[in-house]
């Protein structure tokens, strides 16, 4: 009788041992439960965000989307570390003419804050503002240092000097 009880105590422990990993399972699943709807908005928000921000290819403009650099006329330059940026210089006889900017967002509060900040300054005109993509396009009147540069300067400034934070288009 000595064997057959231990054999039933082997089972008995084995079957213990599955009832405590089931148990276990349960109050993981549980607990997981209750973190989740406990943090369900905050869960929300997370995956609301990622499917509406706007990707790295979002159009900021019709107008710009095609535009590429050509050689002591336009020089187009887009930042590598701006969210969708892209500076447009124009050249007139080889001299900076115009500025254009084009800035897309990924979040609604920092549209708004540039966009109020573009509003307040005298030398920066918004040619266009779209609340839908959160983009804006807007021409400096002021070229502060690099008013008068020639096309080779400017490129020589933004893609040269500063390695790393603007690629030619």
């Amino acid at each position: 009788m000595g064997k057959h009880s231990k054999q039933v105590k082997k089972r008995k422990v084995k079957l213990n041992i599955r009832y405590l990993v089931v148990i276990i399972i349960i109050a993981i699943l549980i607990v997981t439960g209750i973190y989740i709807y406990r943090n369900k908005d905050s869960i929300k928000n997370i995956i609301f965000k990622e499917n509406n921000k706007p990707n790295n290819t979002s159009k900021l403009s019709d107008s710009i989307i095609n535009h590429v650099s050509i050689e002591n006329e336009c020089l187009v330059i887009k930042s590598l570390t701006d969210y969708n940026k892209i500076i447009e210089y124009k050249f007139e006889n080889n001299s900076l003419k115009t500025v254009i900017i084009y800035e897309q967002f990924e979040e609604k509060q920092q549209y708004e804050n540039k966009k109020k900040n573009y509003e307040e300054q005298k030398d920066i005109v918004i040619k266009e503002a779209n609340e839908q993509n959160l983009s804006i396009e807007i021409e400096k009147r002021d070229f502060g240092s690099d008013k008068g540069l020639t096309y080779e300067q400017i490129q020589d400034k933004y893609l040269v000097q500063i390695i790393g934070a603007y690629e030619k288009k």
